[in-house]
């Protein structure tokens, strides 16, 4: 129990506490936010839309957690990541049963894998992110657990059928939230494990009834969807799947093979230091591990994957996060092994945890008198350039915050330097928990003002004092997400490019709709018409506007990286502000 309440409260601390602290960042953040917004506001949880069209890369069920959180907590941002954060703690939780399942009564290797999972930085950096790849790897991690302790030789039949049955409801809930991709780790992970240990006719048998309650899963949805637009499945099935797998085209992000590699082995750190475990007998562990059938399966659901995914035209590093649950189980057993086979194993991690925690603490030390350098420099009232003067209001707290965390850390963790090493792991656990909990509340948006425009936009419709109702905002395709959450308003326009709604546009053209992409002259025929709604003109400030020949902005006004212009509804013909630079 006190293993439990441990991960419990390094989870709140890391991936709870500071959700809502951090500004969202375009254009992901509000994308998946904006979407099942929209389904709270038409009612249709059937098929995805965005601005009112429809939106057909990932299935409609893969937001309705968000849309829940959204109902239940409001527009804001810990709502919108809670999906990610809360799935990732269920992935969490079966990367524990999955040892569990193998070992018996193994806690101390089960808790290990379940810590060293949460803090991979590829799993923490997500987790915290709304994206749908952190809800998608908890359902494929439930498949893995079911389909590993289904397997089991000694497993009672009715148990064994239970479980694939629960096996196919998790493929098909990961089906649904983005698509075939989270049926790959159980599966490959199942079939390689088979193969390894020769038991060929089970592959056979075992695959038709999780496949039979995958489709029971889907089914439903699967029919609603269909007749909510026909054209869904071609979309997805055609585009998102067989096009991004064999096609080098842009908007299926092109990489080399090799791509995925860097992700795949960097992510696993800073979990990755309790490796150094492997110094006092490594190879000899390994030997060991690899006639367990938790390291085969393991193994095969961490690289079969892996190379699945290299071998796609289409690449991005998110893809390979259900390879992560595997990994940690094979961090965790190769390092609770290490630990118990070998004292140089033991005293090789208290060598390191002391490097680790002397580092941070002078990092820390480092820091904070930096940090309030720079607050001094700012509060002196020196004669500083106003743009030297912005970063050092943005930076010194962030660097105070940092450089206190590291410090609390880092001492924490030197001076349990005569503990036994199960209690030093959970230190380093807290290390890892402190920055990430106490960092993000110091974020300022205008760090990276192009990435986190929310205020920016919240003080544009503010000044301009536009009602969703009554509003039409035109902008670049980056920032329609964001514009459409913070003037709360599906009424948004792209001008001269169009991005991930292309699809959408065409389907406007073919069906006789207004189309989401503008051309200079449309949108300047568009402020022109008599007849219209208030219009607010985005675009960044660095970039050239578009100048509408005799109308000018009644409002102009630039904020951050951010220019926008106002075109009432109505207004006097060639007055206000000039739009000139």
């Amino acid at each position: 129990m006190k293993k439990i309440f441990l991960l419990i409260l390094l989870f709140a601390a890391a991936y709870l506490i500071p959700l809502g602290s951090r500004p969202l960042v375009i254009p992901d953040e509000f994308r998946y936010a904006q979407i099942p917004l929209e389904m709270l506001d038409t009612g249709n949880f059937a098929a995805p839309h965005m601005f009112g069209y429809p939106y057909f890369e990932k299935p409609a069920p893969g937001h309705w957690l968000t849309a829940l959180n959204l109902y239940l907590f409001g527009r804001n941002a810990f709502a919108i990541r809670l999906a990610s954060a809360t799935m990732t703690g269920l992935s969490a939780l079966f990367v524990a049963l999955t040892i569990l399942a193998a070992t018996g009564r193994d806690r101390r290797m089960a808790a290990l894998g379940s810590m060293m999972y949460l803090f991979c930085g590829m799993v923490f950096g997500l987790g915290v992110f709304c994206v749908l790849d952190a809800p998608m790897t908890a359902f494929s991690t439930g498949a893995m657990f079911c389909i590993f302790a289904a397997l089991q030789k000694e497993r009672p039949r009715l148990s064994r059928f239970l479980l694939l049955a629960l096996c196919g409801v998790c493929c098909g809930a990961g089906f649904m939230v983005k698509g075939f991709p989270a049926l790959v780790v159980p599966a490959l992970g199942a079939a390689g494990f088979l193969l390894w240990e020769k038991r060929w006719k089970e592959l056979f048998l075992y695959p038709w009834p999780v496949l039979l309650f995958a489709v029971l899963t889907v089914l439903p949805w699967g029919i609603a969807v269909h007749k909510a637009d026909g054209d869904f499945w071609r979309y997805f099935i055609e585009v998102e799947h067989i096009q991004r797998f064999t096609e080098n085209t842009s908007g299926q992000h092109p990489e080399p093979w090799y791509f995925l590699l860097p992700f795949f082995f960097g992510g696993i750190f800073p979990s990755a230091f309790l490796l150094a475990a492997g110094a006092g007998g490594g190879r000899k562990v390994i030997k060991e591990m690899l006639k367990t059938p938790l390291c085969r399966f393991a193994l095969c659901a961490a690289v079969l994957p892996l190379i699945l995914f290299s071998c796609s035209k289409g690449k991005l590093p998110t893809y390979i996060l259900p390879c992560f649950p595997a990994l940690a189980i094979l961090m965790a057993q190769f390092t609770a092994l290490c630990l118990r086979s070998s004292e140089k194993a033991e005293k090789a991690v208290h060598i390191l945890l002391n490097v680790l925690g002397g580092i941070f603490a002078a990092a820390g030390l480092l820091a904070v008198p930096a940090g309030y350098l720079l607050q001094f420099a700012r509060d002196t009232g020196l004669d500083l350039d106003p743009e030297l003067f912005e970063r050092l209001e943005i930076f010194s707290p962030l660097v105070l915050a940092a450089g206190a965390s590291c410090i609390a850390g880092g001492t924490l963790l030197l001076l349990t330097k005569e503990k036994i090493i199960r209690f030093r792991l959970w230190f380093f656990a807290v290390l890892l928990a402190l920055p990430a909990m106490v960092i993000p509340f110091f974020i300022d948006p205008r760090l990276k003002a192009d990435k986190m425009p929310a205020d920016t936009l919240y003080k544009i419709r503010k000044e301009f004092g536009v009602s969703p109702e009554n509003v039409q905002v035109a902008t670049i395709p980056s920032l329609m997400h964001a514009a459409a959450w913070c003037f709360q308003t599906p009424d948004v326009i792209s001008l001269n490019a169009i991005g991930e709604m292309e699809y959408a546009d065409k389907r406007a053209v073919k069906e006789g709709r207004p189309r989401l992409q503008y051309s200079t002259e449309d949108f300047i025929r568009l402020v022109q018409k008599p007849r219209r709604k208030n219009i607010v003109y985005l675009h960044w400030s660095r970039r050239d506007s578009i100048r509408v020949p005799g109308v000018r902005p009644a409002q102009q006004y630039t904020a951050g990286e951010i220019k926008a212009y106002y075109y009432p509804a109505k207004f006097p013909a060639g007055k206000g502000a000039d739009t000139g630079k």
